[in-house]
């Protein structure tokens, strides 16, 4: 069960499948969030939609974690009188992984994040925006360089945007190493 009320803040993820029953309360990721936030900003859901999609993401990644220490534990590739333990090891490691802005680990949503800003938060006459999401397209490169033609395409645009020293240079290799990917995803379909 998974589940979060506006007048609690306490998200809890429960496991019950004739073994141990584990929680796993992630309050502190709900909580951190609002802490960023001014309240004006927490209660108008509709203005805040972008930083509510970077938390959806955020919550995904950790459902994502969560199911894979589950299926772990349906296999039997973590013991049973070791569950507890390796809970709590995940448990920490969320809350690193939080407090260090690392919990997402799938490209993708980095990515996703990167395209929200440039769609619904950039401006011409204010490019700062781009710098958040230039960081998100090279985070999604770090992780998964294979598929990371629309996060070097991201790059390439921001490069442009930003205009930093040897911008069109970086830009121009960006642009092709997005085609070089892109590229071979079409070949093989």
């Amino acid at each position: 069960m998974f589940w979060f009320s506006e007048s609690n803040t306490e998200g809890i993820i429960t496991l019950d499948f004739n073994k141990p029953r584990f929680s796993i309360g992630i309050s502190e990721l709900h909580l951190s969030y609002l802490d960023k936030k001014s309240i004006d900003e927490v209660a108008n859901v509709a203005q805040d939609l972008k930083g509510l999609e970077t938390l959806k993401l955020e919550m995904s990644t950790v459902e994502e974690q969560w199911a894979m220490f589950l299926r772990k534990l349906d296999d039997d590739t973590i013991p049973s009188d070791h569950a507890e333990e390796e809970c709590n090891k995940l448990i920490d490691l969320l809350r690193k992984d939080y407090k260090e802005e690392k919990i997402i680990k799938n490209s993708y949503y980095h990515t996703v994040i990167a395209n929200d800003i440039i769609m619904n938060e950039w401006s011409i006459r204010n490019s700062s925006k781009a710098k958040p999401a230039l960081s998100h397209f090279e985070k999604a490169v770090q992780l998964d360089e294979a598929a990371s033609g629309a996060a070097h395409l991201g790059i390439a645009w921001c490069t442009l945007i930003i205009q930093d020293k040897n911008y069109k240079k970086k830009a121009l290799e960006s642009f092709d190493k997005s085609l070089k990917i892109l590229s071979n995803e079409m070949a093989m379909l």
